[in-house]
């Protein structure tokens, strides 16, 4: 399955063809790649993307229009419920191993209340 999108910026009155984008889904739903076509109908930026066994994105490849590499590997800390509560993005710099403890450029926080029904028979 794949969606097509179009932007369009007016300028001077005009509306001129923006940014395209292509993204290709598989069939959990997933995005699993994603394509940019500037306005002048070169490509852009291609990301494919790669999910672990749960279903979070677990790496994304990165290629700009001169088709060179960026990695960035997704590390995840779980609850005792399994729901991540911190997400660390870690660019790789390719031939480098990617840790854990390296520095993220991006750290996501999620607080999750748990509102947990007690029932009693009658």
């Amino acid at each position: 399955m794949a969606t097509f999108g179009n932007t369009r910026i007016l300028l001077e009155g005009r509306v001129i063809p923006g940014y395209q984008w292509l993204s290709t889904f598989n069939n959990k739903g997933q995005l699993i790649e994603s394509r940019t076509i500037k306005p002048d109908g070169s490509p852009g930026e291609r990301i494919v993307y790669s999910y672990d066994h749960k279903g979070n994105v677990e790496k994304t490849a990165s290629y700009d229009e001169r088709n060179v590499y960026r990695a960035t590997h997704v590390f995840y800390k779980f609850d005792s419920r399994g729901n991540w509560i911190e997400k660390k993005d870690v660019q790789v710099v390719p031939g480098q191993d990617s840790k854990t403890n390296d520095r993220a450029p991006l750290m996501t926080y999620r607080v999750i209340t748990y509102f947990d029904v007690i029932r009693t028979h009658q």
